[in-house]
């Protein structure tokens, strides 16, 4: 018995020991040894694959049953373009032998290049002017789409996206576009080899209690998602919405009947409550996850509509301020380029006004008799030393003086020539026995014009103006004297 256990163990480590172990790229090829060569071996090879699939033959007496299988010159017997699917044990049968020896045991290792990308993203693949056509073949499955081709455009076989200039894109990437992407030259011999894997979306939502929330996305069209809602702090989950339709009222929980729609680019629930708070998880058909929204419900408040109205009071004070002050600088614009015209007049007796001021006036001396007053005459042309009583104006500087006007009398040019100033007297009965008398002054823009009889000497003391013109009108004659 124990010559009969040693014997198996030596077959079986004989058989075993011509194995070899081999880790492979995907798309690349396996060489078998040499005496494999169909014009050396008449026997069957055979392959078994790892993943409890059938046993399949690959060459029989020197025959290839495989396309891939070839026997180039000078290179030996190659298996080319590998595949996943090509993860298993290679043995051969010799038929003279009758012997059935493993030849090696092959691990095909995933080389290709690794891209993330998340839902509803935009990706484009650059396509070598080698490559002959594009295929597809999805995660965790064997099945190949070929989604373009360079000879001919018409030869897709579905799926998403298009040529474009930059390259083959795809817009609002979904987990169905995971999967490998290959190019392939003429020969059918890989090119490059793309890893895509597709993650979904995180995104954060806030509401208050009684609006309205609306979780929506243009990535969202056209497919019917399933949404499942996890309350805040909760590990159960309850599906809302399954394959694109509202779950009856037998199926949903009371706190969301009649207020969660199905839209078309999205969800609409509305009004919200303080129970909606969680995480609502969106899914394709296929059950892969697509988007996580999470829901941060806010109490409501009257705060909210309190800031509201402050802000809008507020911004009606600042344009009313802003139109105030804009009118303010107008004004004061107009009224320092406008003149200001003063009259000085007899405090018992009304001025003119600007709209009925007298005639230019004529600067020519006229002497002319003067009634006679109750009281003296002031004839004195060099400053006074008397103050001015009530109701007479303030003693002139010597180069002017008051001269009344005779209308009986013709205009007569005072001795001495036009320069020469008379010094004609006045009684204090004819300048207040006039109710018409009137005192103008001009030549001085001033904010306003005290009487006559006070003390201020306006624009006798002013030093580097103009000289004041002080204008004698007698109404009942008509004519106007300056000085």
């Amino acid at each position: 018995m124990l010559l009969l256990l040693v014997t198996a163990s030596c077959a079986v480590i004989g058989s075993s020991a011509g194995v070899r172990n081999e880790e492979i790229c995907y798309g690349s090829y396996m060489s078998f040894p040499t005496r494999y060569v169909p014009v050396l071996f008449r026997g069957q090879l055979y392959f078994t694959p790892n993943d409890g699939g059938p046993r399949k033959l690959l060459m029989d007496n020197g025959e290839s049953k495989d396309p891939r299988l070839i026997f180039p010159r000078g290179r030996g017997l190659l298996l080319q373009d590998l595949r996943d699917s090509d993860s298993g044990t290679y043995s051969g049968f010799d038929e003279r032998t009758k012997n059935e020896d493993n030849i090696m045991a092959l691990r095909v290792l995933d080389c290709s290049e690794k891209k993330t990308k998340t839902f509803g993203e935009t990706y484009t693949l650059d396509v070598s002017r080698r490559a002959e056509y594009l295929e597809f073949t999805p995660l965790h499955t064997s099945q190949t789409t070929v989604l373009w081709s360079r000879s001919n455009s018409e030869a897709s076989e579905g799926g998403r996206g298009g040529m474009t200039s930059r390259g083959w894109e795809i817009v609002c990437l979904s987990p169905a576009d995971r999967g490998h992407y290959n190019f392939r030259k003429k020969d059918n011999s890989l090119l490059s080899r793309i890893r895509l894997s597709v993650q979904e979306s995180f995104k954060d939502y806030h509401a208050y209690v009684n609006g309205r929330l609306l979780i929506e996305d243009s990535c969202f069209e056209g497919v019917l998602w399933t949404v499942t809602f996890s309350m805040m702090g909760a590990q159960e989950s309850e599906m809302l919405i399954k394959a694109g339709r509202v779950l009856n009222n037998e199926w949903i929980s009371p706190s969301f009947k009649m207020r969660i729609w199905v839209l078309n680019n999205g969800i609409d629930l509305n009004p919200v409550r303080d129970t909606d708070a969680g995480t609502y998880t969106f899914s394709d058909p296929q059950g892969n996850l697509a988007h996580v929204a999470t829901l941060v419900v806010y109490p409501e408040s009257g705060y909210v509509y309190a800031a509201i109205a402050g802000g809008i009071v507020l911004a009606v004070i600042i344009c009313c301020c802003c139109v105030r002050k804009c009118c303010c600088k107008k004004a004061s614009k107009r009224d320092e380029s406008a003149p200001v015209a003063v009259y000085y007049h007899d405090p018992d007796q009304p001025a003119y006004t600007s709209s009925t001021a007298p005639p230019a006036p004529d600067y020519s001396h006229q002497p002319v008799n003067s009634p006679a007053y109750s009281q003296p005459a002031a004839t004195s042309v060099g400053p006074s030393d008397q103050p001015a009583g009530p109701g007479y104006p303030a003693a002139p500087p010597p180069a002017y003086s008051y001269q009344p006007v005779n209308p009986s009398q013709p205009e007569v040019s005072a001795p001495g020539g036009p320069g020469a100033t008379p010094a004609p007297s006045l009684g204090s009965d004819y300048l207040t026995s006039d109710p018409d008398t009137t005192f103008e002054l001009k030549g001085l823009t001033l904010p306003s014009a005290p009487p006559l009889g006070s003390d201020s000497e306006m624009c006798y003391g002013i030093q580097d103006f103009q000289p004041c013109i002080l204008h004698l009108y007698i109404p009942w004659t008509g004519v106007l004297h300056s000085e």
